[in-house]
């Protein structure tokens, strides 16, 4: 059993992680999600393991062969669903699927236990989130700008290369009518001293 209340809905995968010390035989183990959280670790009997009803197929299975590694199995979908109907708590359970050969049975540690470097291998669930990629409208929008902002730079260099042009000709066009005027008045003044 996890605590799922203060968990957030924007994880992208969840895990259930465990890990393995003792395989009797490889199996197919499926994880399920058990809706009955009445249970405690102090008042849980093989009476009550009957009242654990499965009827969910398994979100993930995993082949179980051997010892001394974690397993992982994908919970996603199963502590989304928890979390959309309000549960604070999320039983999960493990159920042979299909044994291969041999007694299906497998030992998984416990969060009791004993010694600080043993608690490293308890029962994990495991978060993974993941940055939001960027909308796609502001990627339009983004990409607008930049034609926009690149239009009006070509515009603006258009337009100082026209008025520059102009001004040049008509700079040029006053130059040669100011010549002619200098040069009229010259002949002017010649023709009259």
């Amino acid at each position: 059993m996890f605590d799922i209340s203060h968990v957030l809905n924007a994880s992208s995968e969840i895990k259930l992680r465990l890990y393995c010390f003792s395989v009797a035989s490889p199996h197919i183990v499926g994880v399920h999600w058990c809706v009955n959280n009445t249970w405690n670790e102090e008042n849980l009997t093989a009476i009550l393991l009957g009242k654990f009803n499965v009827t969910r197929p398994p979100e993930s299975v995993v082949r179980v062969d051997s010892i001394n590694v974690w397993y992982e199995w994908k919970v996603t979908d199963l502590v989304s669903m928890a979390k959309e109907e309000n549960y604070e708590k999320i039983t999960l359970t493990l159920e042979v699927e299909d044994p291969l050969e041999g007694i299906a049975r497998s030992l998984f540690a416990s969060k009791d236990q004993t010694t600080p470097e043993m608690r490293e291998y308890s029962p994990q669930l495991v978060f993974t989130y993941t940055q939001p990629e960027a909308n796609s409208l502001d990627t339009i929008i983004i990409v607008a700008s930049a034609l926009t902002l690149t239009v009006v730079i070509a515009f603006l260099a258009y337009k100082f290369s026209k008025r520059h042009t102009r001004k040049t000709r008509h700079h040029k066009a006053r130059s040669k009518s100011h010549l002619r005027r200098r040069q009229g008045n010259k002949e002017y003044m010649h023709a009259h001293t």
